[in-house]
């Protein structure tokens, strides 16, 4: 994948230098073939914004929205790939951040969402998906293709979400959300008794992160909470038990 986003620059740039004025633009093309997917949605309940590029629903607290990233290393009548991922977000939880700010300080720019991704990583065995509509003899079919894919992968995941209590299920059935998140929501949603089950359930599903939580949580509570997160899970779900004051004590 490094390898060909190598190849996708270095061909953008050398197309750039060469271009090709009648070439249809990537970011029409994208529109246009975005059209055939919200209109296909749009009796889902999926309202269309930013030229297709967003298609959002709400279900009470609920939003569930679709998000069509362009490449940037697209080559007018050569690429037009998109790159879909699907978000889901809580009203309550972006009240609740913006009202008391997170374990790190600053409010974070997903004020709302907690959980989704990429297409290709919300399927088992996860990967990289994209869809081009470079060939315009084939824009139909890759529309199509993408819909259908949609359907297979975005639907069923955004139907694992109905309501506050489905999220906590969802979770307590597989590592669907981020720890930091699902704490987060279950504290917005529930309250401190949410949010303990919650990380509870984290040490539960991965016991090697036991000893260190514990040792990070002593050195927060002398030391303050860090200013920024980082990549080890134990940390984090330190910096969340000191912040809300949680007790995760294993029985």
């Amino acid at each position: 994948m490094i390898a060909d986003t190598a190849q996708q620059k270095h061909a953008a740039a050398i197309a750039r230098r060469h271009a090709d004025t009648a070439a249809e633009k990537p970011s029409d093309v994208a529109i246009q073939s975005l059209a055939a997917v919200a209109a296909s949605f749009s009796t889902d309940g999926y309202v269309s914004r930013a030229n297709g590029r967003r298609l959002v629903s709400r279900n009470g607290d609920l939003s569930y929205e679709m998000h069509f990233q362009l490449d940037r290393n697209n080559i007018s009548g050569k690429r037009v790939a998109v790159w879909p991922s699907a978000m889901v977000g809580s009203l309550k939880l972006r009240q609740w951040r913006a009202q008391h700010g997170t374990a790190w300080g600053s409010l974070p720019s997903y004020s709302s969402y907690f959980a989704g991704g990429h297409i290709g990583n919300l399927r088992q065995p996860p990967g990289w998906m994209e869809w081009d509509f470079a060939d315009p003899t084939r824009r139909d079919i890759t529309a199509d293709d993408l819909i259908e894919a949609i359907r297979e992968i975005l639907v069923p995941f955004f139907a694992s979400f109905r309501d506050p209590r489905s999220v906590l299920d969802a979770f307590d059935r597989a590592e669907m959300l981020s720890p930091v998140w699902a704490i987060e929501f279950a504290q917005a949603h529930f309250g401190r008794d949410g949010a303990e089950h919650v990380g509870r359930l984290v040490l539960d599903k991965q016991p090697q992160l036991l000893d260190r939580f514990l040792a990070t949580v002593e050195v927060y509570r002398v030391e303050g909470l860090p200013r920024a997160r980082n990549s080890d899970s134990a940390c984090d779900l330190a910096a969340m038990a000191v912040f809300l004051g949680l007790n995760l004590s294993v029985s």
